[in-house]
């Protein structure tokens, strides 16, 4: 299964009130720069999973390698219709 970076978002506490289900515990295993403005986030859970977040989302999130987050995927992803 291929889940495009950019359906992925990044969470440091166990989200509320959020219409998504698919969230999975995750390890942050690598962060890089994706130009100008965004950063690739490389997480671990049971596979690897990519993440594209602003760098201003990533600076806010305090986000460093070795930290355990919450990756949630938008649910459209799954849709094979």
């Amino acid at each position: 299964m291929r889940v495009q970076a950019r359906d992925v978002a990044i969470a440091t506490e166990r989200p509320r009130g959020l219409s998504s289900h698919n969230i999975l515990s995750a390890t942050i295993i690598g962060i890089e720069p994706a130009g100008a403005h965004e950063m690739f986030v490389r997480l671990e859970v049971g596979t690897t999973m990519l993440a594209r977040l602003t760098r201003d989302a990533a600076s806010q999130l305090g986000l460093r390698i070795g930290q355990e987050v919450l990756a949630l995927v938008k649910s459209t992803v799954f849709d094979h219709g």
